[in-house]
C-alpha cells in the first residue's frame, strides 16, 4: 500500500515539475496542497459528528419502541383479565368465544344505523326533488342526479363486496326509477293538461304561453337522458303531441276493425301514416319548430334533425307502433310468399316516401334512417330473396319461351345502329325491375347478394341460351354436323341466305344489347357505390369462405371483375367478367359466322359468273355495254343480303364484316376472273361494268350509314385491275399505246404492281403477242 501511494506521490511531483521553471510554483503548490487537507479534515469531523448523532438517536428510538412494548403487553395482559373478569371465564380464548356473539350483534346494529342513514338521504333527495317539480325541473333533477349517481356506485362496489347488499341496491335503483316516473308524470300531466285545454289535435291552435313554458320544461326534465341515450330517443312534448295519433293508430289498425286486418298488408295503415304526417307539417314547423330550435341552440343538438326538426321529432314518436304492427304482419304472412314480397315493396316505398318528402334520416346524416324494412329483412332476408329470386326467373323462362322473344326488333333502334331481339329487351327490362327492386334496400350486403345471386345468374343464363343458338347454327350449317345429328334439308335451307345471316344477328343484336346495358349501369351511382363497397370489404377484412352470401371473394370476384379488391389506378366495373365473357363467348364468334357465312357462298353464288360469262365476245365498246347477265342473280343475292345486314348493325360491324367478305369476293374474281381469262376490248368493258355494279350494290347498302358519302368498302386492287384492263392498248400508227412501267407510273396504281400490269395487259387478246416479253 505504501509503494502503491509512493507511486503515486512521484507521478503527481513529476507532472506538476517537469521543467526548472515549474520549480517557481512550489509555494502556491504547498498552500492549495494544505487547504485542501483542511477541508477533508472539516468533512471527517462534521461526518463523525453526525455518526455519533444517529448512534444516539437510534439508541433512544430502540429505547422507546422497548417501553411501548411493554406498555402494550402490560394493557394487553389488562384486557384480558377484564375480559376474563367480565365474561367469567378462566382463560382468554374461551373469553373471546363468548365475546363473539355480542360483537357480531354489535356490528350489526351499526350497519343498520348506517342503512338508516342512507335511507334518510335517499328520501331526503327524492323529497327535495318533488319540491322543485313542476316548477323547477332543472333544479329537481340535480337531487336526481346524485339519487342515480348513488345507485351506480352502490351497483360498482357490490361487486367488490362479493354480491352484498342486495335489497338496498334494488331499493335505491327502484327508489330512482320510481322518482323518474314520478317526476315524468307531474311534467307530462300539466303539458297535458295545456293541450286538452286547447283541444288538441281537433283544434290547431297557436302555442300560449303557458304551451310553450310546459313544452320546454319537459325538453329540460329530459336533456340529460338525450345526451346518455345510444338510440333515437322520443322527446317527451312530441310523444304526447302524437299521443291521440298512436291511439288512433291502435284502434284503426290494431283492434277487431277490418282495417286491422293482417291481409291488407300495408294498404291502409302505411297511407294512413304519410296523410297524417302531411297534414300536421305546417303546424308542426311554423308552431313547434321555433321551441325546439331554441331550447336547442347553442348545444351539440344543434345540428341533429331528430332534435331541432319537429317532423323528424314526430315521425319517431310514430316510429315504434308502427314497427309493433309491421311485425306483427310479417309474422301472420311469413308463410304467404306472394304476400311477403309485396309486403317488402309497400316498405320501401313508404321508406322512402318518409325520407325524399319529409327529409327523415333517424338523425343519421351520414348513412341515414334505415327504415322499416330493415327489422322486416334482418330475420326475413333469405326467405324474401328466395321469392324474388323465384318471381324474376319464372319471368325469365316467360320472356325465353314467348314466341317473339327470338325475332329482331326492327323498330328497337334508329337507321344504321344495332337492332336487338325483343326476348333481349325483355330481359334488359327484367334487369331494370330487379334493380328497382333491390337498390332502395338498407343493407349492402342486401344489394350484394341481390346482384350476384339474381341480376347476374340472370345475365348468365340468357348468355347460356345464346350459345346454345350458336351451337344449334354450327351443327347446321357443317357437314360433320349434318351427318351426325340428321339435319333435314328444311332446317339447313332455314339457314341459307337472309335466313342463315337473320339467325346469327338475332344473336348478335341480343347479347350488343345485354353489353351496352351493362357498360351504361357499370357506370351508374349506384353500381359504382356498390363496387367500390366490394373492394373496399375486399381489401380491409379476411376473404373468408362466406364473402358475399356462401360465395367466396374468388368466386364474386370471377363474377364481377378482376379490379375487385385491388388498389389498380384503372377503374373497374361490376360487370366487367359480364361483358368480356359477353364478348369472347358472343360477338366474337358470330362476327366470324357472319363473315364465313359471306366467304364460303361466294364460290357457289359466282360459280355461273366465273365459269359461263363470255369474255372474249367480239364487238364495239360503247355506252350501250352492260353487265353480264350471269351477273344478274349474284347482284340480287348480295344486294338482299347486305341490305338486311345493313338493316340490322350498326356501320362498325357491318364494316368490320363486309370488310372481310368484300375482301375475300375480291380475291376470288382476281383470281379466277381477271387473272384467268382472255379478253377483248368488249369483254374487258363489260368487266369493268361488272365491278362497278357490284360496289354500287355495296354503295346503296352503305347509304343507311352515311348518306352523303361512301363507306371505304372497295375492291380497289380489282377496280385498278379493271382500269388497266380497259385502257387503249395501241396509238394512231398500231403501235403500243404505253409500256407496263410508264402505265404504273401515270395512272398512279397503288394496289397493283408491275408484274399484275403485265400480267392483264397480255389477257387482252389483241395484244397478248405483243407485251409476252415485258412480265
Amino acid at each position: 500500500m505504501a509503494v502503491a501511494s509512493d507511486t503515486r506521490l512521484e507521478d503527481y511531483l513529476s507532472d506538476k515539475f517537469q521543467t526548472i521553471a515549474d520549480f517557481k510554483q512550489i509555494d502556491s503548490l504547498l498552500e492549495t496542497v494544505s487547504l485542501q487537507k483542511q477541508q477533508l479534515d472539516d468533512q471527517l469531523k462534521a461526518a463523525r459528528t453526525k455518526l455519533e448523532e444517529s448512534k444516539k438517536f437510534a439508541d433512544e428510538n430502540a429505547s422507546r419502541i422497548l417501553d411501548d412494548a411493554k406498555l402494550f403487553e402490560r394493557q394487553q395482559n389488562d384486557v384480558n383479565k377484564r375480559i376474563m373478569l367480565v365474561t367469567s371465564s378462566s382463560s382468554v380464548d374461551e373469553a373471546t368465544k363468548r365475546l363473539a356473539g355480542p360483537m357480531e350483534k354489535l356490528r350489526k346494529v351499526e350497519l343498520a344505523a348506517q342503512y338508516i342513514e342512507l335511507l334518510k338521504e335517499i328520501n331526503n333527495l327524492v323529497s327535495d326533488a318533488r319540491s322543485h317539480l313542476p316548477g323547477y325541473p332543472v333544479e329537481a333533477l340535480k337531487p336526481y342526479d346524485q339519487l342515480k349517481q348513488l345507485a351506480i356506485t352502490l351497483r360498482q362496489k357490490q361487486v367488490n363486496a362479493e354480491g352484498a347488499g342486495v335489497h338496498l341496491i334494488n331499493h335505491v335503483e327502484q327508489t330512482t326509477a320510481r322518482l323518474w316516473t314520478e317526476m315524468n308524470k307531474i311534467m307530462v300531466d300539466e303539458f297535458q293538461a295545456e293541450l286538452t285545454k286547447s283541444k288538441w289535435p281537433s283544434v290547431k291552435a297557436d302555442p300560449s304561453r303557458e304551451w310553450r313554458n310546459c313544452f320546454e320544461k319537459l325538453l329540460e326534465l329530459q336533456y340529460p337522458e338525450l345526451g346518455s341515450a345510444r338510440e333515437p330517443l322520443v322527446l317527451l312534448p312530441i310523444g304526447l303531441l302524437a299521443k291521440p295519433f298512436i291511439q288512433n293508430f291502435k284502434y284503426q289498425f290494431m283492434s277487431n276493425k277490418p282495417t286491422s286486418h293482417s291481409k291488407h298488408l300495408g294498404d291502409y295503415y302505411l297511407e294512413w301514416v304519410i296523410v297524417q304526417i302531411t297534414g300536421l307539417e305546417d303546424y308542426l314547423r311554423n308552431d313547434v319548430a321555433p321551441s325546439l330550435a331554441g331550447y336547442f341552440r347553442n348545444t351539440h343538438f344543434a345540428s341533429n334533425t331528430l332534435y331541432v326538426d319537429p317532423v323528424s321529432a314526430f315521425i319517431t314518436a310514430l316510429l315504434p307502433i308502427l314497427k309493433e304492427k309491421t311485425l306483427n304482419v310479417v309474422e301472420a304472412i311469413s308463410q304467404d310468399a306472394a304476400l311477403l314480397s309485396r309486403f317488402v315493396a309497400q316498405l320501401l316505398k313508404f321508406d322512402e316516401t318518409i325520407r325524399s318528402q319529409f327529409k327523415y334520416d333517424a338523425g343519421d346524416v351520414d348513412d341515414g334512417w334505415r327504415g322499416l324494412v330493415w327489422d322486416v329483412l334482418d330475420t326475413n332476408f333469405d326467405r324474401f330473396l328466395e321469392v324474388e329470386k323465384s318471381f324474376a326467373f319464372d319471368r325469365y323462362e316467360e320472356i325465353i319461351k314467348s314466341p317473339n322473344s327470338g325475332l329482331i326488333d326492327h323498330d328497337s333502334a334508329r337507321p344504321g345502329k344495332t337492332k336487338w331481339t325483343h326476348g333481349a329487351y325483355q330481359i334488359t327490362d327484367l334487369l331494370s325491375t330487379v334493380t328497382e327492386t333491390y337498390q332502395k334496400l338498407p343493407h349492402a350486403h342486401f344489394k350484394e347478394r341481390f346482384l350476384l345471386e339474381v341480376q347476374l345468374e340472370i345475365v348468365n343464363r340468357y348468355q347460356g341460351r345464346l350459345i346454345e343458338s350458336l351451337v344449334v347454327y354450327r351443327t347446321i350449317t357443317s357437314g360433320i354436323g349434318r351427318a351426325v345429328h340428321g339435319i333435314t334439308s328444311e332446317q339447313r335451307a332455314k339457314l341459307e341466305g337472309v335466313g342463315g345471316l337473320d339467325s346469327l344477328c338475332r344473336v348478335y343484336g341480343s347479347a350488343n344489347h345485354i353489353v351496352e346495358k351493362m357498360k351504361d349501369w357499370g357506370k351508374l351511382d349506384f353500381f359504382l357505390t356498390l363496387f367500390l363497397d366490394l373492394s373496399k370489404r375486399a381489401q380491409n377484412s379476411p376473404r373468408h369462405s362466406d364473402f358475399v352470401g356462401l360465395m367466396s371473394f374468388n368466386e364474386v370476384k370471377d363474377a364481377t371483375s378482376d379490379s375487385l379488391g385491388t388498389d389498380s389506378d384503372e377503374a373497374g366495373s361490376i360487370f366487367d367478367k359480364l361483358i368480356a365473357s359477353y364478348k369472347k363467348e358472343l360477338l366474337e364468334p358470330v362476327t366470324e359466322l357472319l363473315i364465313d357465312a359471306f366467304k364460303y357462298n361466294f364460290p357457289t353464288i359466282f360459280r355461273p359468273y366465273i365459269s359461263r360469262a363470255q369474255w372474249t365476245t367480239v364487238g364495239d365498246v360503247d355506252d350501250s355495254v352492260t353487265i353480264s347477265s350471269e351477273l344478274d342473280h349474284p347482284i340480287k343475292i348480295l344486294q338482299e343480303q347486305l341490305n338486311y345486314l345493313a338493316s340490322v348493325l350498326a356501320f362498325l360491324p357491318f364494316r368490320r364484316i363486309w370488310r372481310v367478305a368484300y375482301d375475300s369476293l375480291e380475291d376470288l374474281l382476281w383470281r379466277e376472273v381477271l387473272m384467268r381469262q382472255n379478253f377483248t376490248a368488249l369483254g374487258a368493258a363489260r368487266f369493268s361494268h361488272d365491278i362497278k355494279a357490284l360496289q354500287s350494290v355495296v354503295d346503296r347498302a352503305c347509304h343507311v350509314y352515311r348518306p352523303t358519302g361512301g363507306a371505304d368498302l372497295e375492291m380497289d386492287r380489282l377496280q385498278e385491275g379493271a382500269m388497266v384492263l380497259t385502257l387503249p392498248l395501241t396509238d394512231e400508227t398500231g403501235g403500243p399505246s404505253l409500256s407496263n412501267e410508264e402505265s404504273v407510273q401515270l395512272l398512279n396504281l397503288r394496289f397493283i404492281t408491275k408484274q399484275d400490269v403485265s400480267r392483264i395487259i397480255r389477257s387482252r387478246i389483241e395484244t397478248s403477242t405483243d407485251f409476252g416479253a415485258d412480265e
